[in-house]
């Protein structure tokens, strides 16, 4: 008798795996970290100085002011990008934990149910060093079989953003790294 994994798509099973992991992950988060007071402290702080920002860009200023003006709204600009950093380090720590443990978990669990078995077939060879993942404990030499592990890291990161999108949990956009632009 064949085995629910043999019957119907493979590739099914594993998305479903991936978004129901987000899914918890998700839920983990908002216990565990969305409703802290250091998060709601942050992102009060963030909401605060956003207000206080666009009040400041969109008052009148004189010329004589004009100088002084541009220097309180960089100096908010600069409180603000520290605050949305300190909020997505905070994140990125928390989330690194909670989706760690349960992406170990998932492949704990979904591994040996597709040990040796191409869930996907890729629509491209992948370069050499990337193999030992996409065909990962997978017979034969054709390297555009998948499996299960690639696939799953890739339906589990693609569908996160939007996961977030939809419950509203999406983090402030940041830039992560704080290059000087040109012209500034």
């Amino acid at each position: 008798e064949m085995c629910i994994r043999d019957r119907y798509l493979p590739w099914l099973w594993v998305f479903l795996a991936a978004v129901s992991h987000v899914l918890l992950a998700e839920a983990f988060t908002w216990l565990l970290i969305y409703r802290t007071e250091g998060y709601k402290k942050l992102k009060g702080n963030i909401d605060r100085l956003n207000r206080k920002l666009e009040k400041r860009k969109d008052a009148p200023t004189a010329l004589q002011t004009q100088k002084n003006h541009a220097k309180k709204v960089k100096a908010l600009q600069g409180s603000l990008q520290e605050v949305k950093d300190a909020l997505t380090m905070h994140k990125i720590k928390s989330d690194f934990v909670i989706y760690g443990i349960l992406f170990v978990f998932a492949l704990f669990i979904l591994y040996p149910l597709f040990e040796g078995i191409p869930v996907a077939k890729l629509p491209f060879e992948p370069i050499s060093w990337l193999r030992f993942l996409t065909h990962r404990n997978l017979r034969g030499d054709d390297y555009t079989e998948c499996s299960m592990p690639f696939l799953f890291i890739l339906c589990s990161m693609s569908i996160r953003g939007t996961v977030q999108k939809i419950l509203g949990t999406t983090p402030p956009p940041t830039s992560f790294f704080n290059f000087p632009r040109p012209g500034s």
